[in-house]
């Protein structure tokens, strides 16, 4: 799961990404909102839309994989 509490690598970071006007405002409000109830520790960028590209397989499915993996330990006990 993410936790967008801290500035790090761009890779890492929380972004929400918008293709119009309407959706930057409601981007920027929910963030808003989230700074508020984070306490202001809501390190999430709103930006446009740019080029998109998918990560390598072995980074797909990456909670379901954790979870499953958890799964498999607690079965050997």
């Amino acid at each position: 799961m993410h936790a967008p509490v801290g500035k790090g690598k761009t890779q890492y970071r929380s972004a929400i990404f918008y293709v119009d006007e309407e959706q930057k405002k409601i981007a920027e409000d929910t963030v808003k909102a989230m700074k508020i109830y984070s306490r202001g520790n809501n390190f999430t960028d709103v930006e446009p839309v740019s080029a998109f590209y998918m990560a390598e397989d072995y980074h797909q499915d990456h909670v379901q994989k954790r979870l499953a993996k958890l799964g498999d330990l607690i079965k050997d006990d």
